[in-house]
């Protein structure tokens, strides 16, 4: 919002300075006010956007990340998990249980448990994709195997006697 300069009235002129100052002050506060407001909604905004955007990943992933409990001051014995869904499963070390959507936390917390989080789920994919990788080159090794055995029963009989 841009500074806009207090035009004084008449009335405004023959005031006081110190009421005149206490004006400019509070006419200060309500554009500063009208700024925050502004904020708060843009940071709900871009809270919200966030946490839909990077639901759909992790749900797509489906891996749950366990989070260091010191990121939302949480003793070092309480379990934090996120789960797919971006909620958030606190279990304290007597066993209770509570459980909050990763919006629900300051945007201090949900920039710390992200940061965190994302690290974790790029080591879990690239394990994921290697574990795959593997298993994808074994099925192709084995089927180009099964393959030879297919075209060597499609071979005359004389063929197979040949090798057998």
């Amino acid at each position: 919002m841009k500074n806009q300069k207090i035009s004084m009235s008449k009335e405004e002129s023959t005031m006081p300075a110190s009421l005149t100052n206490t004006l400019k002050h509070i006419n200060e506060l309500v554009e500063q006010s009208v700024q925050i407001y502004e904020l708060d909604k843009e940071k709900s905004n871009v809270v919200d956007e966030f946490f839909n955007s990077f639901k759909i990943i992790s749900n797509y992933l489906g891996f749950a990340v366990d989070i260091d409990p010191i990121l939302l001051n949480q003793s070092p014995d309480t379990r934090v998990v996120l789960t797919p869904m971006l909620d958030l499963i606190i279990i304290s070390s007597n066993y209770k249980c509570e459980q909050k959507r990763l919006d629900e936390f300051s945007l201090e917390e949900i920039a710390n448990i992200s940061l965190y989080a994302i690290q974790t789920l790029l080591t879990m994919t690239k394990t994921d994709i290697a574990y795959k990788n593997k298993k994808i080159t074994f099925l192709r090794d084995v089927t180009k195997k099964l393959k030879q055995l297919r075209s060597f029963d499609d071979q005359p009989d004389v063929t197979k006697s040949q090798y057998l």
